[in-house]
């Protein structure tokens, strides 16, 4: 009987371990280009960019520890990271230039 416990723990343990998120992984690189082209649309496209980005940084990290779509994380993190960097520069800039009396 104890065997069976053992066989049964390690059961568990390994179906905990190999979680599939290739789903994350792939909502994350589709967010990434959306993200991208939303930049086009000028400040309210950065902001709703930036937004949607930390959705899919999020997404694609808890993806990238997964056994499959690891790639596919890896490239909807590049992705949504762009968009992001672009938003921070944007919120920063705003507010230089809102201090300095200065609007975009």
């Amino acid at each position: 009987m104890q065997a069976k416990k053992v066989s049964t723990q390690s059961n568990v343990v390994t179906k905990q371990d190999s979680k599939d998120r290739l789903g994350s992984a792939v909502v994350s690189l589709i967010i990434g280009i959306f993200s991208i082209l939303l930049l086009l649309l000028g400040p309210v496209g950065v902001i709703i960019s930036g937004i949607l980005s930390i959705v899919g940084l999020t997404l694609g990290l808890k993806a990238k520890n997964s056994s499959s779509g690891r790639g596919l994380a890896i490239a909807g993190i590049t992705l949504t990271i762009i968009p992001l960097v672009i938003f921070v520069l944007v919120i920063i800039a705003s507010i230089v230039l809102a201090i300095a009396g200065l609007s975009l």
